[in-house]
């Protein structure tokens, strides 16, 4: 597991693994269920932006790979949904 420093809404400082944990996988979940209309067969989406989809949807799994022990929560970056 990875240790994550950050603050809460109220700016008070916490660093419970699993709890930041948890809620860096529920936001991305939350995201990609969002987006899950763009891969469907139906899709009205052209190809070209179920590729962009596709890719932003793949950034969003990736989001944790590059944190380490010493990430805090503010260096979190989620990718920004095609247009």
């Amino acid at each position: 597991m990875i240790y994550i420093r950050g603050k809460n809404q109220d700016g008070k400082e916490y660093g419970d693994v699993l709890v930041v944990s948890e809620h860096i996988r529920e936001k991305r979940n939350a995201l990609l269920a969002a987006s899950d209309w763009t891969q469907a067969a139906d899709s009205p989406l052209s190809d070209e932006k179920k590729t962009e989809w596709a890719t932003y949807r793949q950034e969003l799994r990736d989001v944790t790979q590059s944190l380490t022990e010493s990430s805090k929560v503010s260096d979190i970056e989620f990718p920004t949904p095609p247009a």
